[in-house]
């Protein structure tokens, strides 16, 4: 009987020691801080792309309402690149005639640059915009009036460049400022050919002083030179009556050999005075210019010297070759006079290799 109760005493004792300890680890489970969970990495939000407004500039007028302000036109432009012009040319007055290129009436791709210079002897510079449409070219000037927000249309330009594009500078020259624009005359195989154009700005008008032929040169071909000229603007003077552009020409003929080097035959420098009125366009000073009309149009220029035209307007300058050039020089020249017909500066040029 006392073993039978000391083992019941021993089994209650294990069962209370199990269900405490059961108990005391689940207390202590749920006291346990639950780990936290990580947090997710913060990842910058991709920027926004702002909202893009597509403006339709397909064959856009100018408004009849804009002021023709060289900003305006030159904003209106820059955002309509095949906008129609002909609205704008009617009020600035530019009749289609009057150019020699193209009537800008409707751009295909047209561009606009806005620069500003002082041209005239009035405080404040003049704007001058210059809208580019593949190889064409408008020069429009403008002059601030009053306060500097209103604008008086001066004139234009139009310039044609398929090479180069056409450029424009100024010129301070007799105590004023000049504007000179810089165009294409002529294009073909072996040849490029550029002009000027010297023009006095003031508040009322845009008015040409001057107008030549300023740079070109031309491949030779069957014995005849490669002549390549230069020109730059020596003098320009204003009297109360006349405008004298004194400008220096630079040409130089040389001859590719059969090994293909450049045979520099000779050079010559001219100077050339155009003189201008209020009411007539520029001509050339015979008796202060060392460079003839017939040379202008025949020498600077191309396709339009003749032998003739070469002998006659070089003739120092080749029997200088035929008496003291190198032996290269003078072969050159005695094949090039087998070719020509037969003339008194021939027969010299003949002579002088002879001796």
């Amino acid at each position: 009987m006392r073993k039978l109760s000391l083992r019941i005493l021993v089994g209650l004792v294990t069962l209370g020691i199990s269900v405490g300890s059961s108990w005391l680890l689940r207390h202590v489970r749920e006291l346990r801080p639950t780990p936290a969970e990580a947090a997710p990495c913060l990842t910058a939000a991709p920027p926004s792309t702002p909202a893009v407004f597509v403006v339709n500039d397909d064959h856009a007028e100018y408004p009849d309402d804009k002021p023709l302000s060289p900003w305006e036109i030159y904003f209106f432009i820059d955002s309509h690149p095949r906008a129609k012009l002909g609205g704008l040319w009617t009020r600035l007055h530019v009749k289609a005639d009057e150019t020699r290129v193209s009537d800008f009436s409707e751009c295909g791709s047209c561009s606009v640059k806005l620069d500003w210079y002082d041209l005239d002897a009035e405080p404040g510079d003049e704007a001058l915009l210059k809208i580019s449409d593949g190889e064409f070219y408008r020069y429009l000037v403008f002059k601030a009036v009053g306060d500097g927000d209103d604008f008086k249309f001066i004139g234009h330009v139009d310039e044609w460049g398929k090479y180069e594009e056409p450029q424009s500078y100024v010129v301070i020259s007799g105590g004023l400022t000049w504007l000179v624009s810089r165009g294409q005359s002529a294009s073909g195989s072996g040849v490029a050919y550029y002009h000027n154009q010297v023009f006095e700005v003031n508040k009322n008008r845009l008015k040409e002083v001057a107008s030549y032929e300023c740079e070109g040169s031309q491949s030779g071909w069957d014995g005849w030179p490669t002549k390549w000229f230069t020109t730059r603007i020596l003098d320009v003077q204003k009297s109360r009556t006349q405008t004298r552009v004194k400008v220096e020409f630079n040409i130089e003929y040389s001859w590719s050999t059969l090994s293909d080097k450049e045979l520099t035959l000779f050079s010559k420098r001219q100077v050339a005075v155009f003189v201008s009125t209020h009411h007539s366009a520029s001509v050339l000073d015979l008796g202060e210019s060392t460079v003839t009309q017939r040379e202008l149009e025949h020498i600077y220029t191309v396709d339009s010297m003749t032998e003739h035209d070469f002998l006659k307007y070089n003739l120092s300058e080749l029997l200088n070759l035929a008496r003291r050039g190198n032996k290269a020089q003078k072969n050159w020249l005695k094949e090039f006079l087998e070719r020509c017909d037969g003339s008194a500066e021939k027969r010299q040029l003949q002579a002088a290799l002879a001796n």
